[in-house]
């Protein structure tokens, strides 16, 4: 029966094992938002005189995304690979908790918290840089805060790159960064070959059916199929991350040390 109260031991044994790594990684971030802040705001404060001129400051929030993503694929790595060297591993199967509550901390720690941490961070320097630099000057620089869409899609985009890495980190002993890249190109490029083989078939049927009937030209991005396909990559980029994670903790159930 799952335990609040061992979950919560897990998660801060996790937390305790990568705080001081994760703490610089987090510190890194933070300079270089700081960085990036500053540079925006002295492009529309300090540069225009403090002229009075308004402007809108637009921080790149796709960089955010693209961090954040990169940081909750280290953070797996990172604390999957523990598990699979022998000595923490037998540390690991030993302590007092189900596979689950184990694995429900891991998760938690390397996405919900991961992405809650660094977008707190985001906000912080954002929000204390523009109020320090419209306090000392008139530029009037407005905040440009990520919408709950753009918060949203940057949730699915994490979500859906991180839980491949964080099956490779589970399922692949050494080297699991590398092996989990090149399982990626390989599927994409057996996914493209039986794309275009389908779209080559389509084309040739409708090809033909044009031809004999009416004697027309046709548009490839008209092919019945192409809606199909589409809808088809929609839902499966909404399901493969919870595809990898069920398989990552099965994986890790059966984990032999």
């Amino acid at each position: 029966m799952f335990s609040f109260n061992r979950f919560s031991q897990q998660f801060k044994i996790i937390l305790y094992q990568n705080a001081h790594r994760h703490s610089i990684y987090l510190l890194i971030f933070a300079i270089y938002m700081l960085f990036k802040n500053f540079r925006y705001a002295e492009s529309f404060s300090f540069l225009n005189g403090f002229s009075g001129i308004t402007g809108n400051l637009s921080v790149s929030f796709e960089s955010f995304c693209f961090i954040v993503t990169l940081i909750a694929i280290i953070h797996s790595v990172e604390v999957f690979g523990q598990l699979r060297s022998t000595s923490s591993g037998i540390s690991y199967l030993m302590l007092p908790a189900t596979i689950f509550e184990k694995y429900a901390a891991a998760w938690i720690y390397t996405t919900i918290v991961t992405f809650l941490v660094y977008l707190s961070t985001y906000y912080l320097i954002h929000i204390v840089t523009i109020s320090a630099f419209n306090l000392f000057s008139s530029s009037g620089i407005a905040y440009s805060l990520p919408t709950l869409s753009q918060l949203w899609d940057s949730m699915k985009d994490l979500f859906f790159f991180q839980s491949l890495f964080f099956l490779g980190a589970v399922v692949f002993r050494k080297n699991p960064v590398g092996k989990t890249i090149v399982s990626i190109l390989i599927c994409m490029v057996v996914l493209s070959i039986i794309y275009i083989v389908f779209l080559h078939h389509m084309a040739t049927e409708q090809a033909a059916y044009w031809n004999s009937s009416m004697n027309l030209s046709f548009n490839m991005n008209n092919l019945p199929g192409n809606e199909a396909i589409k809808e088809i990559l929609r839902i499966c980029s909404w399901l493969l991350p919870f595809a990898c994670w069920t398989g990552a903790y099965y994986k890790l159930k059966s984990l032999q040390i």
